[in-house]
């Protein structure tokens, strides 16, 4: 199985997916999976509708995640991703997601976004 998990990271960022799969593995049950494919489509700016409303619903799954990554799990990252490709629909999904958060949450959603801006997602 670790084999194959690490398969599809490798296709993941090798950018040989197609939106289908993207979508699919943003509902995967194993985080590194969703957390590469979040970062995959952050550093290719991809702001297909299908990806962004796929996004939505991890991101609205925000305290129910895992932890990946410090204190973030794939719901803070798919949040700021929404945040990050800024388009009119998915900046509305953000914000429709972002006013029902605490404040906590909130702060920690824009300090993984300032993260993101400043990292590059390959070392991530």
């Amino acid at each position: 199985m670790e084999n194959d998990v690490q398969c599809i990271i490798n296709k993941i960022k090798d950018g040989l997916c197609s939106n289908k799969e993207l979508c699919y593995y943003l509902e995967s049950k194993l985080v590194l999976i969703k957390a590469n494919a979040i970062l995959k489509i952050i550093d290719s700016q991809n702001k297909e509708m299908d990806i962004i409303y796929s996004l939505y619903n991890l991101s609205k799954k925000v305290e129910q995640e895992p932890i990946v990554f410090s204190i973030w799990n794939t719901g803070h990252f798919a949040m700021a991703a929404l945040k990050i490709l800024d388009t009119d629909v998915s900046l509305a999904l953000f914000e429709n997601n972002f006013k029902k958060l605490d404040k906590v949450i909130q702060q920690d959603i824009e300090d993984l976004i300032e993260y993101l801006k400043k990292a590059p997602i390959q070392e991530l």
